[in-house]
């Protein structure tokens, strides 16, 4: 007979609970009887002994104890297999307060899966188990998005710094304008703890005083949101914390340093999972914010986490993948100009790329340039007589003309964007031809080189236009003179 391999998901009910707990866990579990194959049994009624008996017989993918015999039930880890990297699952819960302090007895050296079934909504516990039911969900953050979902992404690099990638996500769409405003003070913490990890506790420190290759990159960022989740994602290799039992260790709660990016990450994620993936010594770090918002009515007591090595096999959304056809949803971060309000909606790679934005911009350039020749042309001519000089002083050559000035501005300027077009082709051309990961590098430094110098050019540009309105302001009627 051929063996049932039909997702099987016992729940031990805690029967003990005080009933205000206990009609809470209920109206839990009668929403995921509607969504996956779940069996409940009463933990008055069943013991360890009666698990063990039952997975002799019956194949079951994950096993959700109350936290007190989780806690306790270390041969059910035995037999699950200690050190397995995919297969069943076996986590805890807990309905009421529960201080971090009771992890310290906890039997596994290898994995830590719990629910807070106080604080999440059924629907967010349910697209926890859907995920891990699936082996092939249990990473990347696809699998807690909506389907359209769009993914920003971007690659960490040596020495680079915390204040513009936060602008840069603190001003994206969904944050400012989206549901997920109101939970800015989270976002900002949760970054600066991912932050933290890269270059306070992990590869970026190691990079401190090494004449490293700034082109390879020491981290992989992802963010996306919807209306089910704010997720970010960020894989790299730790070197000495690779192992399922260096990550257990560091990523659980304590008071010796509780200022560090993992701490930090343990205290104010909604949801935290973390895979140590032994074949590469890579790490996975996903942390998502939930509508329910837990660590907003609760952040000094347990949350939802989930630490368990993970088979390299199952890693589906594997790292340093930039936008291209074969991933649609994938968006490079934008860049946002949060120091000049006249710039502030541009982004430097992909806003500036289209020759739509650069021709409205250059269009309103224009149209207040010709406003300004006249002061430039009076300006230019008292530099002339200052520059003239005396006797025995050979006079210099003429400044050129202001209108040679902004000919030879939009020549370099169109310029420029032809040289960036012709990089995206050689990009596009490249990935389509399977090219090396280096030489793909080396043309995107390249590209946001020549993109950085052109933003320099319209930031220059700009100011001197602010400063002509300033003037225009003050004196309206030297406009006409």
């Amino acid at each position: 007979m051929a063996q049932d391999i039909t997702p099987r998901v016992i729940w031990i009910a805690d029967d003990r609970l005080p009933a205000e707990h206990l009609s809470g866990l209920t109206r839990i579990l009668n929403y995921l009887k509607t969504k996956i194959p779940l069996a409940i049994v009463k933990a008055s009624q069943f013991n360890e002994d009666s698990l063990l008996f039952r997975l002799k017989t019956t194949h079951l993918d994950i096993v959700v104890a109350p936290i007190k015999e989780y806690m306790k039930w270390e041969r059910i880890e035995h037999v699950f297999g200690s050190n397995r990297t995919k297969g069943p699952v076996f986590a805890g819960y807990f309905c009421e307060t529960t201080e971090n302090k009771i992890l310290e007895h906890h039997g596994s050296a290898h994995r830590r899966i719990l629910f807070d079934c106080k604080h999440l909504l059924p629907s967010e516990i349910n697209l926890i188990l859907q995920n891990m039911l699936n082996e092939n969900k249990r990473s990347g953050i696809k699998p807690f998005l909506q389907a359209d979902t769009l993914i920003y992404c971007e690659n960490w690099y040596p020495k680079q710094g915390l204040g513009v990638r936060l602008d840069n996500i603190l001003n994206l769409p969904m944050v400012q304008k989206g549901a997920w405003h109101n939970r800015v003070s989270a976002l900002r913490l949760l970054l600066s703890a991912l932050w933290g990890v890269i270059y306070e506790e992990g590869p970026g420190r190691m990079h401190e005083g090494h004449a490293s290759d700034a082109t390879s990159p020491i981290a992989y960022f992802q963010l996306a949101a919807d209306a089910q989740c704010l997720a970010m994602r960020l894989l790299f290799q730790p070197g000495s914390h690779a192992s399922a039992a260096e990550t257990l260790k560091h990523y659980t709660p304590g008071h010796l340093h509780p200022t560090r990016g993992r701490q930090l990450l343990l205290h104010y994620s909604d949801f935290l999972r973390v895979h140590a993936i032994p074949e590469t010594g890579t790490l996975e770090i996903t942390t998502l914010l939930f509508p329910s918002a837990p660590i907003e009515k609760d952040a000094d007591h347990l949350h939802s986490v989930w630490i368990d090595p993970l088979a390299e096999s199952l890693l589906v959304e594997p790292p340093y993948v930039g936008p291209n056809p074969l991933e649609p949803r994938l968006r490079a971060l934008p860049t946002v100009e949060v120091d000049m309000p006249r710039l502030k909606a541009l982004e430097s790679l992909s806003n500036l790329r289209t020759e739509k934005a650069t021709k409205r911009l250059l269009t309103e350039a224009g149209n207040q340039i010709r406003d300004l020749k006249i002061q430039v042309k009076e300006q230019s001519e008292k530099l002339h007589e200052l520059r003239s000089g005396g006797v025995g002083i050979s006079q210099p050559p003429a400044p050129p003309e202001p209108e040679d000035l902004l000919n030879a501005f939009q020549e370099r300027y169109f310029d420029a964007r032809y040289q960036i077009r012709q990089f995206e082709l050689q990009i596009a051309k490249l990935e389509k031809e399977g090219g090396k990961a280096y030489d793909l590098e080396v043309l995107r430094m390249k590209m946001e080189a020549l993109e950085n110098r052109e933003k320099a050019w319209i930031r220059k540009l700009m100011t001197t236009l602010e400063d002509y309105r300033k003037v225009m302001k003050k004196d309206p009627k030297s406009k006409g003179e």
